[in-house]
């Protein structure tokens, strides 16, 4: 209500006028209020570029890196993009690529905002084309075997096109009865995948879909 005001933060971006209101004896009380001006907003001091992590191929997970802002935002916000168009549903910071984004190149577009500060968007440069899943034969069944007991005597079989998720453990108990150079004994297999249910499968013809080999022993 002073003839100075000092703008704080909360103004920026909003139209701020002045009503002033004269008063003397013998004449009327007159206001008048003054043109609008709009509060300009700070831009970020730094805003960086996003990078993505991750292998760009269906079935893997990418996560986007926002780096260091400055000052730090109070919001950031994720839209992940095939080929330029926006998935509607990929908004967080990580994205699990599907089907759908197979030979598209994915792109993530961070938005920053802060009280005080003009929101702000970076957008990352853009993945290899997605990987499509591996195409081959599928297994028409996979022996599964409980631990600790893996004999040669299995206890079921998995349906053809059934999607195992695998752990890989190395020297582990063999199938007795056939040849391993690893077990004195003889054995089918010293690498066994154990699948989400409990079940160690003892088939090691797994298909990657990468031609980068996979790390000591898997």
């Amino acid at each position: 209500t002073a003839a100075k005001y000092v703008l704080v933060a909360a103004d920026a971006g909003t139209s701020i006028t002045v009503t002033t209101t004269a008063v003397k004896t013998g004449y009327t009380t007159t206001t008048k209020t003054s043109a609008a001006k709009t509060v300009a907003t700070m831009p970020f001091t730094t805003a960086p570029t996003p990078t993505i992590t991750g292998t760009a191929a269906v079935g893997s997970t990418l996560t986007a890196n926002s780096g260091t802002w400055s000052p730090v935002p109070t919001t950031l916000t994720y839209q992940w993009v095939a080929d330029g168009t926006p998935i509607a549903t990929a908004t967080a910071v990580n994205f699990t690529v599907t089907a759908n984004e197979a030979g598209k190149r994915v792109s993530v577009t961070i938005t920053a905002t802060r009280t005080g500060y003009a929101t702000t968007a970076r957008t990352s440069v853009t993945t290899s084309p997605v990987a499509s899943l591996p195409t081959g034969t599928p297994a028409v069944q996979t022996q599964r075997m409980t631990e600790p007991n893996l004999t040669s005597a299995q206890v079921g079989w998995y349906a053809e096109g059934v999607q195992l998720s695998l752990a890989c453990y190395a020297y582990g108990q063999s199938v007795q009865g056939h040849f391993s150079p690893y077990i004195s004994n003889g054995g089918w297999d010293n690498i066994w995948y154990r699948v989400i249910d409990g079940y160690y499968v003892a088939d090691v013809d797994i298909e990657t879909g990468s031609l980068t080999p996979l790390g000591n022993p898997c």
